[in-house]
């Protein structure tokens, strides 16, 4: 079975962090992901300042994984849950959240690059389907940023 990752208990007073399936998944599909938007002719992620690379490589992921994750799919998931059952709504609550995550991203920088960004929409929403980890999300959020910011300068 397939894990996000998560935060384990391991030795006495420390914490172990595991990666397995859809995390590692991700983490793959980040410079893939990316070449293809440069292929198809987006433009790639340039960063201007330092400003700018604070905010796509630390603020974004933060406030989009509490936006996306914390609030909206777990709401999602628990409005859900009353209307077509515990088994379906968890599913439906990942597809619908990556759906809005995309449509936010193609508003803000075209709808093609929205098209691409439901791949990690899906990961993410499935990573936090799975563990209920913000953080590791953020992570994997900021990672991905960062692989779109380097493959640009590739």
């Amino acid at each position: 079975m397939l894990l996000a990752a998560t935060l384990k208990q391991g030795p006495p007073g420390g914490k172990v962090f595991l990666f397995s399936g859809v995390t590692l998944l991700m983490l793959a599909l980040a410079l893939p992901v990316s070449w293809l938007a440069l292929n198809l002719g987006l433009q790639p992620v340039r960063l201007a300042s330092p400003q700018q690379a604070l905010w796509i490589l630390v603020c974004a992921p933060v406030i989009e994984e509490f936006v996306f994750r914390r609030i909206l799919q777990r709401n999602l998931a628990d409005f859900l849950s009353q209307r077509v059952g515990d088994a379906a709504a968890p599913l439906l609550a990942v597809l619908v959240s990556a759906i809005v995550f995309a449509i936010c991203h193609g508003l803000r920088v075209g709808p093609l690059w929205g098209l691409l960004w439901i791949v990690p929409g899906l990961a993410l929403a499935e990573i936090w389907r799975r563990d209920r980890s913000v953080w590791v999300c953020i992570f994997v959020h900021a990672y991905f940023n960062a692989a779109i910011w380097l493959a640009g300068r590739l």
